[in-house]
């Protein structure tokens, strides 16, 4: 609440009983669904983004072509054309319309109109795991895991029509810090960080890559105030791969690492609008995000077993105790 996201606290949950979640049909599309200039197609298929050159050479979007029930349509923009498919479908439409890395356009067959090289390059997401732990029978906390019988979820189902029952809370405990909070390591990984930004090839870096790295030399440095690793409490089973049994309750410890160093891909292999592009998300590619996720499994493990929470557990499910070692933690469950 106050701006500084360092530290562990409570997120606030709110409920207004004569509201709903607000989502985009009902914040975007149900009052406008009336309006003559708008029409909603749902099962199309956007084939290609149409464009034309201009007289200086610049290439100008002038329309859609999609398919709808079979049938290809052209439909032309008075103004512009605006490509929202989201993280994997706006790089895979543009890359089949023409614009992007001529290599994978060249490999895809698809004509080149645009050399941009930054489509469909540059991927990012946290990686995270979670840490499941067995409740004992005497502890009075409610965990999600109760929805996993089907009477119990019809009854919540029902019950989050007048909003009540478990569907009313989320996930509320969060924890942000810094590398040097995490772990005694921060100064070893700190200096494999530099030397990942020193080791770099100009020639063959992505533009702006180099750039991106600076910045996360500057959120990891030591004495750094800007948290980039992240703690979750999650109440029930998510985890793998060990299931839940029935009757247990669980409690979870979420860890994630939310600015990493691997970037991914997401490109067309095919001209064919219908094939789906291939998405690599590189995950690991450097390996400090791996050595990161380690530590922060580590300290979420010496949380469970220190007091008051390992009074409050009977075992730990994912991963079982079988798993000690940084090298077995790394291989056998974070991988």
């Amino acid at each position: 609440m106050t701006g500084d996201p360092n530290g562990f606290f409570f997120a606030p949950v709110t409920h207004d009983k004569k509201s709903h979640r607000s989502y985009a049909t009902s914040a975007f599309y149900v009052p406008n669904k009336d309006r003559k200039n708008l029409n909603v197609l749902v099962t199309a298929t956007v084939r290609k983004v149409l464009t034309t050159t201009s007289s200086n050479g610049n290439v100008i979007a002038t329309g859609v072509e999609f398919e709808y029930n079979g049938t290809v349509y052209d439909v032309n923009a008075k103004k512009e054309v605006i490509v929202s498919s989201g993280t994997l479908g706006s790089p895979h439409i543009l890359e089949l319309s023409g614009i992007g890395r001529k290599d994978v356009l060249e490999k895809a067959g698809i004509p080149l109109k645009l050399e941009l090289p930054g489509v469909g390059e540059n991927v990012q997401e946290h990686v995270m795991v979670g840490l499941s732990y067995e409740l004992k029978d005497d502890v009075e906390f409610d965990t999600l895991d109760i929805l996993r019988d089907p009477e119990t979820l019809a009854k919540h189902l029902e019950l989050h029509k007048t909003v009540e029952g478990v569907f009313t809370t989320g996930v509320t405990s969060f924890g942000f810090v810094t590398l040097d909070q995490l772990t005694p390591r921060a100064n070893e990984i700190y200096q494999t960080m530099q030397d990942t930004v020193k080791n770099l090839d100009p020639k063959t870096t992505p533009p702006g890559l180099l750039e991106q790295y600076k910045i996360l030399l500057d959120r990891y440095k030591p004495g750094s105030t800007n948290p980039g690793l992240e703690f979750i409490s999650f109440p029930g089973m998510m985890s793998f791969p060990n299931p839940p049994e029935p009757g247990k309750r669980y409690v979870t410890l979420l860890v994630a690492v939310n600015h990493t160093w691997s970037r991914g891909t997401i490109h067309s292999t095919s001209n064919d609008p219908s094939k789906l592009p291939e998405i690599d998300p590189h995950y690991f590619e450097q390996g400090v995000d791996l050595t990161l996720l380690l530590e922060l499994a580590k300290r979420a493990r010496e949380v469970a077993h220190t007091s008051p929470m390992k009074e409050m557990i009977v075992q730990g499910l994912n991963p079982g105790s079988e798993v000690q070692t940084d090298e077995e933690l790394t291989s056998a469950y974070l991988r």
